[in-house]
């Protein structure tokens, strides 16, 4: 088994898992909004 192919698949979930974290963390009151952070 290729070495670098595992850690590229491994980076490439932990980013992955990443942007989705990123995208939902600004929380924005859509009365106000105000951007809350969690």
């Amino acid at each position: 088994m290729n070495g670098d192919s595992y850690r590229l698949k491994q980076s490439a979930r932990r980013r992955a898992a990443g942007t989705e974290q990123n995208q939902a963390t600004p929380v924005v009151d859509p009365d106000t909004g105000e951007i809350t952070a969690t």
